[in-house]
């Protein structure tokens, strides 16, 4: 039996339209899964889209990988320009002295600027001197300082004579032990510095001599041969000097600084014997302002400068420059190594990223004009 409802047609319309609506819904998504389906089934089946998906990992990766190596090599070339080389200061020898014990020296600040206005124009000229000038200066620093060291012990002993080598100047002239000498050239002296800086200050070859022999007063001339200059050393005259103490001659240093370059300076690279010389001298110049202190110094013992040994200074300055020398050029082999292996990889991060490219591109571009055609 049928019942009767009123609007029965019109809700039997909109459930159909209802009805119409999803089935046609359904469609569309199985038609869209379909096609999905239809993408992975060509995928599988194509060599084409399989090298076209294997080239575009393969570009992705080149491109990490470059950009890895790149950032590696930035990171090296900025390691080798921060290398410098290190050259050696003196207070990694010897101790710098403290301002207290600067201070504890009566009369030392004064004798301290007096020298830094002597050594302040050749630390202006310091990058314009000459290597041979240098290492000439360098010596004539260290003369200094030694003869500074041991001006005290000097002024403190007599002018006696202790003995006379054999035909020595002194010998010829006539000079006896147990002699006192009093005059140098008609300047009076009361000690062996005296002598010292009289007889070589200015070089000559002839100097007079007043001594007192036995309470009698004479003179006596030391005549040198030819164009032989005499000096406190060669005129064979001996004190009685302790060990450790000494006085360095103009012509000495000379000697020395000559020695020295035949030595040391002729062991190092012609491209770095500028600096080497420099940097000896810089530290040399400090070491005859800091003697200058010992002048005045009641105990010159506590002084570090007064430990310093010229020798092994020197010794030491040679093996920490070379070390610190061949340190710098390690370090630069070391950076140089990882910079060219980088090069390297870069170079075969390019072929990969070149390769993946090229294979992606030939194969979107024959894709579509396959598809296209």
């Amino acid at each position: 039996m049928a019942i009767n409802l009123p609007g029965k047609e019109k809700i039997a319309t909109i459930l159909q339209k209802i009805s119409t609506s999803v089935g046609g819904a359904s469609t569309a998504d199985g038609g869209a899964s379909q096609e999905g389906l239809s993408w992975i089934v060509k995928l599988r089946n194509s060599h084409l889209l399989k090298l076209i998906a294997a080239s575009s990992v393969f570009l992705i990766f080149s491109l990490m990988l470059l950009l890895s190596v790149s950032l590696k090599m930035v990171s090296s070339v900025g390691q080798y320009k921060e290398i410098s080389f290190v050259a050696p200061s003196l207070g990694e020898y010897l101790p710098s002295m403290s301002v207290e014990d600067k201070k504890a020296i009566s009369a030392s600040e004064d004798v301290v600027e007096n020298n830094k206005k002597e050594i302040e124009p050749a630390e202006r000229a310091l990058p314009q001197i000459d290597t041979e000038i240098a290492i000439n200066k360098s010596f004539e620093f260290l003369s200094k300082f030694e003869n500074n060291k041991s001006r005290k012990t000097l002024l403190a002993i007599k002018p006696v004579i202790a003995g006379i080598q054999k035909d020595s100047l002194a010998e010829v002239a006539g000079l006896q032990t147990s002699d006192i000498l009093l005059k140098v050239n008609g300047d009076p002296i009361e000690s062996v510095m005296g002598f010292y800086i009289l007889t070589s200050e200015k070089p000559s070859n002839e100097v007079t001599l007043e001594i007192d022999r036995k309470g009698k007063t004479s003179i006596v001339k030391l005549i040198a041969s030819g164009s032989q200059s005499i000096n406190s050393k060669n005129t064979g005259i001996v004190f009685n000097i302790p060990n450790g103490v000494t006085y360095v001659t103009q012509d000495e240093a000379k000697k020395l600084a000559q020695q020295y370059k035949e030595d040391f300076l002729s062991t190092i690279s012609e491209d770095w014997q500028s600096q080497y010389a420099n940097n000896l001298l810089r530290m040399t110049q400090q070491i005859s302002l800091d003697s200058q202190l010992l002048l005045t110094a009641n105990t010159p013992a506590k002084f570090p400068i007064s430990k310093l040994k010229t020798n092994e200074f020197l010794q030491w300055h040679h093996q920490k420059y070379t070390s610190n020398l061949n340190g710098y050029y390690t370090k630069r082999s070391q950076i140089e190594g990882r910079v060219i292996e980088h090069l390297g990889s870069l170079g075969d991060a390019l072929t990969g990223l070149s390769a993946a490219l090229l294979a992606f591109l030939c194969g979107v571009l024959y894709y579509f004009f396959t598809r296209r055609a």
